[in-house]
């Protein structure tokens, strides 16, 4: 399907539009970022994007566009974020995308539409029309491989957000399970809602993909590890020999140097070595 929506462009000779859910906003955890404004891993990643289809325009001479549909304010309840918090991570990478002259990036999110509604109406709404029963959800997790693992996937990341926790750990990982059934929910409402607003665009997705899915997986940051962490979840470090990693806040306290930029800090370097 996406192989067959990207010919029909190249056919007619028009842009190809992508969508990409991500850019949520920070993790609430301090041991994973250093603040919860976008940093140097966001705007690396933005780079990256707009360099990507840039490479794409060298072919396909229209060239590509890549929709970042920021998801932040679907999740909000679910996470623990405010929606202000949200709202300034939002702003501050449009103005990011601006000020580094993102021309091939555009945004999108709950703020875009629906605009007689607050957010928490909105999230009503969204769940109401576009999320599937939580029975359907269960169903997907024990029939496919993959969602378990997507499942597997969101209940780590609710355990590493948890910044404080006063209950035994067996207890942290169910309630964490149960927002991860919650955020996989929202995910393919918020999922299905793009579909709707972008019927023509590809999806990608900040996950790996396997052959033939619905999606294509795309790495926001070379990282030197190959990993495929995101710059929400972790800070960006520049190696010695001038690569990214992505590495939890913690570790980067302990062995790099801080960037700061505008009084907060922006990302690590690691010393050089004689």
């Amino acid at each position: 399907m996406q192989l067959a929506a990207i010919g029909h462009r190249i056919e007619r000779n028009e842009p190809i539009d992508f969508v990409l859910p991500a850019f949520p906003c920070k993790s609430p955890n301090p041991d994973k970022v250093a603040g919860h404004l976008p940093d140097e891993g966001e705007r690396l990643a933005l780079r990256n994007l707009n360099a990507w289809c840039e490479a794409i325009g060298r072919i396909h001479p229209p060239g590509a566009r890549v929709i970042v549909c920021s998801d932040g304010h679907v999740f909000t309840e679910v996470i623990g974020v405010s929606d202000s918090v949200v709202t300034a991570y939002n702003a501050a990478l449009r103005d990011m995308i601006e000020a580094e002259g993102l021309t091939r990036l555009t945004t999108f999110g709950l703020d875009s539409i629906w605009e007689n509604d607050d957010f928490a109406a909105k999230r009503e709404r969204l769940e109401q029309e576009w999320a599937p029963p939580l029975v359907d959800v269960r169903a997907d997790v024990l029939a496919e491989p993959q969602t378990a693992r997507m499942l597997r996937g969101m209940t780590r990341f609710m355990v590493g957000d948890t910044a404080q926790w006063s209950g035994s750990r067996a207890q942290l990982q169910r309630t964490a399970k149960r927002k991860a059934y919650d955020l996989l929910r929202l995910s393919r409402a918020w999922g299905d809602l793009l579909a709707h607003e972008n019927p023509d665009a590809v999806r990608l997705s900040i996950h790996p993909q396997p052959p033939g899915a619905e999606k294509f997986g795309i790495r926001l940051i070379d990282a030197a590890d190959g990993s495929w962490a995101t710059p929400w979840h972790a800070v960006l470090v520049y190696r010695s020999d001038g690569r990214p990693a992505l590495v939890p806040h913690r570790e980067a306290r302990d062995r790099f140097q801080p960037v700061i930029t505008r009084g907060r800090i922006s990302h690590y370097v690691e010393a050089l070595t004689t």
